[in-house]
């Protein structure tokens, strides 16, 4: 079963029921990827209860649309170390926790989109 977040503003009731159960940056990396869907692109993204890594997008983790038209919206977290050998990955949006992240994407030569969301120095100090 998927849970589907159409919102803009997630309270910390909704992270304890993001994917990994304890509200973590994991947990709320996906409550901030379906938050920006929904408000910049206006589509509900399926967050699954258990997040699956796929080999074939560098073990990030796919997120897909929902609705009529079902289709990817973007690889969460996948591994910068693995991007050359992940052809389906080289053009899709990935989205990571900080630019440090997203530069590290980058130089493994990532060539399509990528969106961080919590600044670094916001990182270190919930870390």
């Amino acid at each position: 079963m998927s849970k589907t977040w159409t919102g803009a503003y997630y309270p910390p009731t909704v992270l304890a029921r993001v994917p990994d159960g304890s509200g973590t940056l994991t947990g709320e990396l996906f409550a901030l990827v379906a938050g920006r869907a929904w408000r910049e692109d206006k589509l509900p993204v399926e967050i699954p209860e258990a997040p699956r890594m796929s080999r074939r997008y560098a073990y990030g983790v796919p997120l897909y649309t929902q609705g009529k038209r079902r289709s990817l919206y973007g690889i969460v977290l996948p591994c910068p170390g693995l991007v050359p050998v992940s052809p389906q990955l080289e053009l899709e949006h990935a989205l990571v926790h900080s630019a440090q992240e997203a530069q590290e994407l980058q130089e493994a030569g990532h060539e399509g989109r990528i969106t961080h969301f919590v600044p670094e120095h916001e990182r270190l100090v919930m870390c």
